[in-house]
């Protein structure tokens, strides 16, 4: 025969019976966590209680997988794929179950019910030192950023952000500029990663949309160098912007004139 589950549970302090304890030791100046640890083995929920928290966790489970309500409506039914939850397969049967799935992609239902399937689901320590462990080849990279480029990625919502014609890690800037980047206003020392910790792009019209894969457009420069030449310096007279700007343009088309190297792509196009 079956186990009776138990509606109530009892407190181990004053020894009367509740449904649940969690809101019932506080009056006893505990927390539920502080309680399992000074009664251990003590349960806080009945085990009905647990139960119908499990079967409704399901019936969560199975809506979101787009399951007939009508299916699961009677609690043996419910109880029927609660105890097939969990359970384990044979190697022979994970096989054909991969074999079967190869190349087949899931539906938007299908990624619902796995996301609320996984919800509150603990990962190993052990799980977490193999993932810390993985090393990414370059090709699995290549691979990861075609998959999430534009607008295949998540966090995509339309049109074209400028950053990315700078590449991954300032890729192009670097092919055009040269590798540490370096402020190019004269008589400036800063090196990104040495002595400053980023080098910023500066476009020469101004005009933040306006991205050549040629880097006709841009010059690296530090923050400082960059304000001032954006004239959004305020110790800076307009007499200083316009120099500044000169020497900026002038600067670049030497660079450009000795170091030209036509469009650069992306290290995965």
């Amino acid at each position: 025969m079956p186990k009776k589950l138990s509606p109530t549970v009892k407190c181990e302090v004053c020894y009367n019976r509740y449904k649940s304890l969690v809101g019932h030791v506080k009056k006893h100046g505990l927390t539920v966590k502080e309680y399992k640890k000074k009664y251990e083995g003590a349960a806080v929920v009945s085990s009905l209680t647990r139960r119908r928290m499990q079967l409704s966790r399901l019936r969560y489970v199975l809506k979101k997988r787009g399951a007939k309500p009508e299916k699961y409506k009677t609690e043996k039914a419910l109880k029927l794929a609660l105890a097939h939850r969990g359970r384990k397969h044979t190697p022979e049967a994970r096989e054909k179950i991969r074999k079967a799935r190869l190349g087949s992609k899931l539906s938007k239902e299908h990624k619902l019910a796995i996301s609320a399937g996984l919800l509150g689901h603990e990962v190993s320590e052990e799980t977490r030192k193999k993932l810390s462990q993985v090393e990414f080849t370059e090709e699995r990279r290549r691979n990861i950023s075609q998959a999430q480029s534009a607008e295949k990625s998540n966090t995509w919502k339309g049109g074209v952000s400028r950053h990315l014609y700078f590449g991954k890690g300032k890729y192009r800037l670097k092919k055009i500029f040269g590798e540490p980047l370096k402020c190019f206003f004269p008589g400036c020392d800063k090196v990104e990663g040495k002595n400053t910790k980023s080098v910023d792009c500066h476009h020469l019209d101004g005009d933040h949309e306006n991205n050549p894969l040629d880097g006709s457009n841009w010059l690296p420069l530090c923050r400082k160098h960059h304000m001032l030449v954006d004239g959004r310096l305020r110790s800076s007279t307009p007499e200083e912007v316009e120099k500044a700007r000169d020497l900026a343009s002038k600067v670049h088309a030497d660079h450009m004139k000795e170091n030209y190297v036509g469009e650069v792509k992306a290290y995965h196009e």
